[in-house]
């Protein structure tokens, strides 16, 4: 894919450049559903983002920053070949004293969720 919005509701996505996440992403049902996307570039992910499901892998950076009133939770995982960067706030900055302005809830559980053929490559893997 070129963009977020061709992204699909379910499996896997490969985009080629950076991606800019600017629409929030849920799956149906985190027990039995995942998407994966796998990014050729860094990630972005706007402000006004308010929750994101699924694993995110980029070949660059994954950043998330700029304010909102609303704290942005990931319901999956992170990885990025470069940093992974959450500068995120909230508008009222006080509330950055009592709450995370981001909140990844690790659920490693999203990679068994993945298509067969997928997984199998994944477990497969090993460096040499």
């Amino acid at each position: 894919g070129t963009n977020w919005s061709g992204r699909p509701t379910k499996g896997v996505y490969f985009v080629k450049n950076g991606l800019t996440i600017d629409t929030g992403s849920t799956l149906a049902n985190l027990n039995a559903d995942t998407i994966l996307v796998v990014v050729n570039g860094g990630i972005t992910i706007a402000p006004n983002v308010k929750r994101l499901d699924g694993i995110y892998i980029a070949d660059g950076a994954i950043t998330v920053g700029g304010t909102s009133v609303d704290q942005l939770n990931i319901n999956g995982m992170l990885y990025a070949s470069d940093i992974i960067k959450l500068n995120r706030s909230f508008t009222d900055k006080t509330v950055n004293n009592t709450s995370p302005a981001v909140q990844v809830n690790y659920s490693p559980g999203l990679i068994f969720n993945l298509p067969p053929a997928v997984l199998k490559v994944v477990s497969g893997w090993r460096e040499e």
